[in-house]
């Protein structure tokens, strides 16, 4: 896949609500998203006080020399002392700025309209399939209903309701092309995953808050892309982003195709992380340039792994070996979720990969057979030590 362009996301999720949409849950909270809070300003709380003194001057008319002298002028600090203590109640309204902070909350209006386009659509799915889709879109409606609801359930249950109502809209479209359909229906699929798995009592804490941060990007990401105007390259390279992040979500809990030890799948889940972060800063017009800097980069290194030297020499090993296409694909599609060199390593757990990597490990006149026999033994995450360098 090309390098993206600088700032090229930028300009297409800046016009939406993504980088609002996202921004909230914990798990995908950028630093820009700690939006410069106006400063407080003591000196106009001290003001107030200075009144009263003022009126005892004209108490004391015959004493001209004595204001220069300020005899009030030791009172007026006892004074201002009083009113702080006074002035205590108007920190809360300063506070409530935190929440005002996060800017994102004032642009996460799931509206009406949206919420009964949305129960419509569900309605017109097939029985089976609007039967499992309806139980999760009620939930989520519950819970942003519910004032008793963290903050970030909510705005990940507003996310994933704009997000399945633009999805399925998409879907629902004879006119939607036929690229875009498998793409809207790969996305609706990883996003109604990751709504179910974030309240998945069976998970840990850790693994919630990173499903409900998945479903706030996809959601949020599924909604900016109705935005207007969009240049149709730009267009495609984010939606390729966001099929990348549901392809993810759906294989870090397939049976066959999960990583198995916990030092593995959290590795995935923060390449994941990173790339949903690095979607929200640059669609952030709160985020600095050096930050947004940052954010491409990561982007740019995520898009670029399928070219990554090291990866085409693995490749090439691959083939010699005689791996499968299944397999060859495995570990290209886990490559471009999951980057260099953890997305490939766990493509090479992958079933269809099995005997490849068990000759490749028994074959010790290559250089590649200790990684081989490390993911065979190992967490894969751990094996990166074990790839040959370039110049080997």
């Amino acid at each position: 896949m090309p390098l993206i362009a600088r700032r090229r996301i930028s300009r297409l999720v800046g016009a939406s609500c993504l980088a609002a949409a996202l921004a909230v849950p914990a798990g995908v909270a950028t630093a820009a998203s700690a939006a410069d809070a106006a400063p407080r300003t003591p000196a106009a709380v001290l003001d107030p006080p200075n009144p009263p003194p003022e009126p005892e001057a004209p108490q004391q008319p015959q004493e001209p020399a004595d204001p220069p002298a300020e005899p009030d002028a030791p009172q007026e600090p006892q004074e201002p002392a009083d009113p702080p203590a006074e002035e205590d109640p108007a920190d809360p309204p300063a506070e409530e700025e935190d929440p005002g902070q996060q800017q994102p909350q004032q642009l996460q209006q799931l509206t009406n309209t949206e919420r009964q386009e949305t129960v419509a659509l569900v309605d017109k799915l097939p029985a089976a399939e609007k039967a499992k889709q309806k139980e999760q879109l009620d939930q989520a409606l519950k819970d942003i209903d519910d004032p008793s609801t963290p903050k970030e359930a909510k705005a990940a249950a507003e996310r994933y309701v704009e997000g399945l109502n633009a999805g399925l809209k998409k879907i629902q479209d004879p006119k939607t092309p036929p690229a875009e359909l498998a793409a809207y229906k790969k996305m609706v699929a990883g996003l109604n995953q990751a709504r179910a798995l974030s309240g998945d009592p069976k998970l840990s804490a850790g693994e919630k808050e990173f499903y409900r941060a998945m479903t706030a990007t996809l959601g949020g990401g599924l909604k900016s892309l109705d935005a207007p105007n969009q240049n149709p390259a730009e267009k495609a390279q984010f939606m390729r982003f966001l099929t990348l992040l549901s392809d993810g979500v759906l294989a870090t809990q397939k049976p066959a195709t999960a990583p198995k030890e916990k030092v593995d799948k959290e590795k995935v889940q923060k390449k994941m992380e990173d790339v949903a972060k690095a979607l929200v800063v640059v669609g952030n017009p709160n985020a600095t340039q050096q930050q947004k800097d940052d954010a491409q980069k990561t982007l740019d290194e995520q898009a670029a792994a399928p070219q990554n030297p090291q990866y085409l020499a693995l490749v090439e090993e691959l083939k010699r070996l005689k791996a499968p296409t299944a397999c060859l694909d495995a570990v290209q599609n886990r490559t471009a979720q999951a980057g260099w060199p953890d997305g490939s390593l766990w493509g090479l757990t992958d079933p269809a990969c099995e005997d490849t990597v068990a000759a490749g490990a028994a074959d010790t006149d290559s250089r590649w057979s200790a990684l081989f026999e490390c993911v065979r033994e190992e967490p894969f995450s751990t094996c990166a030590v074990n790839i040959p360098k370039e110049n080997e």
